[in-house]
């Protein structure tokens, strides 16, 4: 009975020793998830209307996120299956979006001059989030804005 103990008593010494040998020199490898930031909402890919500076010291560092999102696939991408909602929501510190269908539009407070700042983006249109639309579109603008507020004071009223 002595031969299988040595055994696995000497596997583990040469996995071990192995282990000890190995150059330590792996990659460092970091997964960044979110949800739904475009491909160009990072300042470091040029975004101005949400501040990133983890992203951005990343990037810096010679880790550049890269810019893309991956794509819907099977019943997500159909037309057919519709989605729970018909507007969703967003709100981060005195910033927020709303986006129903294919528009979004983001409001990015200013705490120098106490205002928001809005910016809207077509987002069936390629590469979305390069062309702000809120000067051409000030109806859609206005319209949306509302459609926040009214959603900001039903959540702050509960």
């Amino acid at each position: 009975m002595r031969t299988p103990a040595l055994l696995v008593v000497s596997v583990f010494v040469l996995i071990g020793a192995c282990a000890a040998a190995a150059p330590a020199t792996r990659p460092n490898v970091v997964i960044l998830l979110t949800d739904d930031q475009g491909t160009l909402d990072a300042n470091c890919h040029g975004s101005t209307d949400i501040k990133t500076p983890n992203m951005d010291r990343l990037a810096a560092g010679g880790g550049r996120p890269a810019a893309r999102r991956p794509q819907p696939v099977g019943v997500l991408a159909s037309p057919a299956a519709p989605g729970v909602h018909e507007v969703l929501h967003f709100a981060w510190g005195k910033n927020w979006a709303v986006r129903p269908g294919d528009w979004k539009l983001i409001g990015t407070f200013d705490a120098k001059t106490n205002t928001t700042r809005h910016s809207l983006h077509n987002l069936a249109a390629p590469r979305p989030e390069e062309r702000d639309h809120s000067r051409g579109q000030p109806q859609l603008v206005t319209e949306l804005a509302a459609l926040h507020e009214a959603w900001e004071q039903d959540v702050n009223s509960k």
